[in-house]
């Protein structure tokens, strides 16, 4: 469990006077790109910059600290739509370590690794003494930034565990992670409710299980009674205990889109350094810092992914436009176009800005290129036949509610549930029985057509939000009422903030689009009500 505080202003961005000696322009510099720590955001920002021919540095403290390795796959949430199926694979720790490893040491064109730790970025300067010159600095410290272990009432100066023997509990002045808590926090606010607990295997060679629902700062010994008196683990013996990483993390509204620093030119942050938590969100922030850093020594136009074009892009402008108080996680939730931002249409949406960053190979682009030729044809394809109803419901064999006969297109026929991608390269089998041969393309194809509607009402619903932002909102509106369908995080954030317009509600941390629709939605019903009926009054 990860806990974390907040640095006013950051402690990196103080001495204006003293960074002239590192952001002096010289006329040679030993790398293009500095990556400083070997963590998923450190890990992915090396890959991002290498791969766009960039003289690259990694500074990690061991080699053997960097983290294809599955042991199973999943699709969650597969019982609802395509737009909300969610990619899990369990990860072979140790298989996971030496794969990255490898992939770093031996697969990474351009990269210099060194094991030290950064004491200084102002001076540039290693805990051996040693000065590193270069044009851009990507910082990936994930929870090293004056990180503290936690186990019981001990506390130690670290960011691992391997650091510590012993720890203490998380202090009140801290914040962890809302939707991710330590198994403490779910007894205190939930004393009568259940607890699931997951037994993840560690590896396909290992005995080892992870009880993944049950992260905690308790004392060891407390942790061991706790471990065995869960059914089945009566006799399991607790390898390490669990413990809680308090660091600081820096306000990312001192954050440009690009996640380089506004105070600093050529310094970019990624990782929990900028108060996020999870993997992915890691990884991803990696990816754009480390595009960004090598974009900048190569006097490219930098990489920005709006709200519209990815999850990347609507956890990155959350961060620098509203910041955050707690560790930000990733949901759907917060995305206003989430039905566009699927797994299946990843490439359409990002590829091509990848390719002109020179970050996706020209053999990668060419089969992209392939694969949007093959859905743009047969999409234009069935847009352009044009039946009524009835004729379409006998050539498909296809049952339909609607008494309608008005004409439809056979990208909107493909839409329906009722029809198949089969049943329509049976009826027009020159045009669309090669794509109906490709599982993973006549998928996508379906998906599209599945979606095509829903993403213009879902445009629609944006717009009308947008035009109508300027609504005020009762200062002594009720947030806890049941008419107001709001999540708690939602409504607490609501009630301590007062947002005066809609504008200023969407502009807090927490508050997700869906959240505003219903904000808004609801304070028009009630404005359309007479005072004794508002739901407000008495």
């Amino acid at each position: 469990m990860a806990t974390m505080r907040a640095l006013s202003g950051c402690c990196l961005l103080q001495s204006r006077n003293a960074l002239r000696v590192w952001t002096r322009r010289q006329s040679s510099y030993e790398y293009d790109v500095i990556v400083i720590g070997g963590g998923h955001a450190g890990i992915e920002a090396v890959g991002a910059a290498s791969r766009m021919n960039t003289n690259v540095l990694l500074v990690t403290h061991k080699t053997q600290t960097i983290d294809l390795s599955g042991i199973q796959y999943k699709v969650l949430n597969r019982s609802k739509g395509p737009a909300v199926w969610g990619y899990r694979a369990q990860i072979d720790r140790s298989l996971f370590k030496k794969h990255m490893q490898n992939q770093v040491l031996n697969n990474t064109p351009n990269l210099t690794i060194k094991c030290c730790s950064v004491e200084d970025l102002i001076i540039n300067k290693t805990d051996d003494g040693q000065r590193i010159s270069s044009r851009t600095v990507v910082l990936a410290t994930g929870t090293f930034l004056r990180g503290q272990i936690n186990i019981g009432l001990d506390c130690y100066p670290a960011g691992r565990i391997e650091n510590a023997h012993l720890s203490r509990h998380v202090r009140e002045e801290v914040r962890g992670p809302r939707y991710c808590p330590s198994i403490e926090s779910k007894v205190l606010k939930f004393k009568a409710k259940p607890h699931q607990i997951w037994l993840e295997p560690e590896g396909l060679d290992s005995d080892v299980i992870y009880p993944n629902g049950i992260s905690c700062t308790l004392p060891e010994e407390i942790q061991q009674r706790l471990i065995n008196l869960i059914p089945g683990l009566e006799t399991a013996l607790m390898l390490r205990p669990g413990y809680g990483v308090e660091y600081d993390h820096i306000d990312p509204r001192q954050l440009k889109h690009t996640l380089e620093t506004q105070l600093i030119d050529n310094l970019f942050m990624s990782g929990q350094i900028n108060g996020t938590t999870g993997y992915e969100e890691a990884a991803a922030q990696g990816i754009v810092a480390g595009i960004n850093a090598a974009a900048k020594c190569l006097n490219k136009k930098p990489l920005t992914i709006s709200r519209t074009e990815g999850y990347i892009g609507v956890l990155i402008d959350d961060l620098t436009t509203s910041g955050t108080d707690e560790p930000y996680r990733m949901f759907t939730s917060r995305a206003e176009f989430r039905l566009m931002l699927r797994p299946d249409n990843a490439d359409l949406r990002l590829t091509q800005k990848g390719y002109e960053m020179g970050f996706v190979s020209q053999k990668r682009f060419d089969n992209f290129c392939d694969i949007r030729k093959q859905l743009n044809e047969s999409e234009e394809f069935l847009k352009s036949i044009r039946n009524p109803l009835n004729k379409w419901r006998k050539q498909l064999g296809i049952d339909c509610d609607s008494k309608s006969n008005s004409f439809k297109t056979g990208f909107e026929m493909l839409g329906l549930q009722e029809c198949s991608l089969k049943q329509m390269a049976q009826l027009f089998p020159n045009q669309l029985m090669p794509i109906y041969d490709n599982h993973v393309l006549s998928t996508r194809l379906k998906i599209e057509a599945l979606y095509d509607y829903m993403e213009r009402d879902e445009q629609e619903l944006v717009n009308q939000v947008k035009s109508e932002e300027m609504i005020e909102i009762d200062p002594n509106m009720d947030y806890s009422t049941k008419d107001l369908t709001l999540s708690t995080e939602v409504r607490h954030v609501l009630s301590q903030n007062r947002p005066k317009t809609i504008f200023a509600a969407k502009r807090l941390a927490g508050v997700t689009p869906a959240a505003v629709v219903s904000l808004l939605y609801y304070i028009k019903r009630v404005n359309s009500l007479s005072p004794n009926d508002c739901p407000n009054s008495g």
